[in-house]
């Protein structure tokens, strides 16, 4: 079995991303993390780089239909620039911005 590499610069960048933003960020234990902005998008995320989009109920943030994305699951690029873009057209779609 192949050793998980694990990114723990991930969970500083996750802290100051929701932090600008004013999102929450929870810890389930050393590598399971929880972004979430109060109820209408959860995302969850591993310092190994994987992710899964718990919820996201952009139907209630917008007048316009916008597909949610629930259940998408995958891994990210980890690097800064590219976590905080990927985060924000989770949280921000641009129908909403």
């Amino acid at each position: 079995m192949r050793k998980k590499v694990h990114y723990p610069q991930l969970v500083d960048w996750a802290k100051r991303y929701a932090k600008s933003r004013n999102l929450d960020i929870h810890q389930f234990d050393q590598y399971h993390y929880r972004i979430t902005d109060g109820g209408f998008v959860m995302f969850d995320f591993w310092t190994t780089g994987r992710y899964q989009i718990i919820k996201t109920n952009y139907k209630d943030m917008s007048e316009n239909y916008i597909q949610g994305r629930q259940s998408e699951a995958g891994r990210f690029q980890v690097e800064i620039k590219a976590f905080g873009a990927f985060l924000d057209l989770i949280f921000f779609p641009k129908e909403i911005r």
